[in-house]
């Protein structure tokens, strides 16, 4: 730990907050740091705390808020001291979506729901587990969806194959599909091959099909209901609040589906 190029750090980043004049500080950096790196851990959250510190100091409403995976489960190699950056933070936010990689661990690649309630249900309460109080604990969820491109044209809507995107330590990823914004979607929708939107039970997770340039490709997503779902689990569990990725994503106007999404 170089502690001359922390406090630099932390002091230009502090003068950052006051003289723009933003509400504070929220780490996104999501890099990998898989179990055999535990050793940085007591280091991310010495700075993470140390940040918090001195922004209050400054004033305190000033806010320290930090992205997390939708488990603590070193999800994506990523093992952070969750319940330390939890207790150093005014809350954190749980992203969820983008989960494909834990719904299929077979080595047949298939399109799958981006943000299955299931999963963020579990997530939830993996935090839980640890200590971290509801209220420290802000819900992120999608409005957007992946776009995925099938390599057949099989009859059996429900069944996508996808070609194998590794990344990091998993062979079978979303990172080869595309996020369409709902707005898009919308638009998307009426064209999609029959029988239209389809509903997955155990993900309460709509998709579709669609025809482009002579491919197949699916598209899984989130809407009203299946985010419903979610809002109310939410509600349930007394969490701090919600959050979105991203609110470009939907469309702002007077047109009967753009009210209907609101």
């Amino acid at each position: 730990m170089n502690n001359t190029a922390r406090d630099l750090w932390l002091a230009s980043n502090i003068a950052k907050v006051e003289n723009t004049f933003t509400d504070g500080i929220n780490f996104d950096f999501e890099d990998a740091m898989p179990q055999s790196q535990s050793h940085l851990q007591p280091y991310l959250a010495s700075l993470t705390q140390q940040l918090a510190d001195g922004l209050r100091k400054r004033h305190p409403d000033y806010q320290t808020t930090f992205d997390v995976a939708y488990s603590p489960n070193c999800i994506d190699q990523r093992c952070y001291p969750y319940a330390a950056l939890a207790r150093a933070c005014d809350f954190v936010v749980v992203m969820a979506y983008d989960m494909y990689f834990t719904l299929n661990k077979s080595s047949s690649c298939v399109a799958s729901p981006n943000a299955p309630f299931p999963v963020v249900a579990d997530g939830l309460q993996d935090f839980f587990k640890l200590g971290i109080a509801p209220s420290s604990l802000v819900l992120g969820l999608p409005w957007y969806g992946h776009y995925y491109t099938c390599l057949s044209r099989t009859t059996n809507a429900s069944y996508c194959p996808i070609a194998p995107a590794p990344w990091r330590d998993e062979y079978c990823t979303d990172a080869s599909a595309p996020e369409i914004g709902f707005n898009t979607i919308a638009t998307m929708l009426p064209h999609a091959l029959p029988p239209g939107r389809m509903w997955d039970a155990y993900a309460k997770s709509p998709y579709f099909d669609l025809m482009q340039n002579g491919t197949r490709h699916q598209m899984w997503y989130d809407d009203i209901e299946s985010l419903t779902y979610k809002y109310k689990f939410a509600k349930l569990m007394s969490l701090r609040g919600l959050a979105f990725w991203t609110i470009d994503f939907l469309a702002y106007g007077t047109d009967p589906r753009q009210v209907h999404e609101w």
